[in-house]
């Protein structure tokens, strides 16, 4: 007698929640990573991140379905043309606000770009149907009118929802704001950061990150509050005294004409 796969088994749900849980912390790291422009094959994941992590992945997955839950409740109200619309502004607010907030860029350059970014779902979803199918009445049949004539020519994301069913889809769409959600706060942390793991040996570096039995360490000019492209991999072996030193919110160096980094330590 054969047995019918569970996409969703208990099993497959525990082994998947670790593997979530590196990933995630992976993704942050990438993001901490890409703001000070390190290499990514430096990155190393610890055991205890990964179950730190596992733990924001569960509690993650509770907190986005009582979220989706209480947006679904809260447009019950709404067709569910207009609603597929009001998710997509959603989500590019959310990415087009994330990334502002780690560049550190002013409230009104990211107000830009958020126009920039949903004019084109606004005309093309909202404005364009109100002229299109001017000759229906009310302004939800319209929207759903023109979202119907679209779903006439099937997209893959219809296809696999159809397919699949909507909790896999839900399931695929939480890993992806997930992933972004932790590159983001790799990415927000590195720009907020004040303090830095410094040392006796090496004043004018800071050390990132530990590599096998080496640290990571990238170049800043203390006094103009800038990281360089020159990073070293120093021997732990070289390093007797560490400090945590308040150096401020570091800024890439606009001029830097020293040779790029090195990959070993000296």
């Amino acid at each position: 007698m054969t047995k019918n796969f569970k996409l969703f088994s208990e099993s497959i749900i525990l082994a998947a929640i670790p593997a979530l849980g590196y990933w995630v912390a992976f993704v942050y790291e990438l993001g901490y990573f890409n703001y000070f422009e390190l290499p990514r094959s430096f990155i190393e994941i610890a055991l205890n991140s990964v179950l730190l992590n596992s733990l924001s992945v569960v509690s993650g997955l509770f907190f986005f379905f009582i979220v989706f839950d209480f947006i679904r409740r809260a447009m019950s109200g709404v067709t569910e043309a207009l609603r597929y619309i009001l998710y997509r502004l959603l989500f590019v607010c959310f990415l087009v606000f994330g990334f502002g907030l780690i560049f550190d860029k002013p409230i009104e350059q990211i107000q830009v770009l958020l126009f920039i970014v949903a004019t084109p779902i606004i005309f093309k979803d909202i404005l364009w149907p109100l002229w299109s199918h001017r000759h229906i009445k009310g302004f939800g049949n319209k929207i759903a009118a023109a979202r119907k004539q679209d779903l006439e020519f099937d997209s893959v994301t219809d296809k696999l929802v159809e397919k699949a069913g909507i909790a896999p889809f839900l399931i695929v769409i939480f890993i992806y704001l997930f992933s972004i959600f932790s590159y983001l706060a790799g990415g927000y942390q590195a720009n907020k950061q004040e303090h830095f793991l410094t040392s006796k040996e090496r004043p004018s570096f800071i050390l990132v990150r530990k590599y096998n039995d080496k640290w990571l360490s990238l170049k800043v000019d203390v006094v103009s509050q800038e990281f360089h492209e020159t990073y070293e991999l120093i021997p732990s072996d070289k390093i007797s005294v560490f400090s945590n030193t308040n150096i401020g919110k570091l800024k890439k160096r606009q001029k830097d004409n020293s040779t790029g980094g090195s990959g070993g330590g000296t």
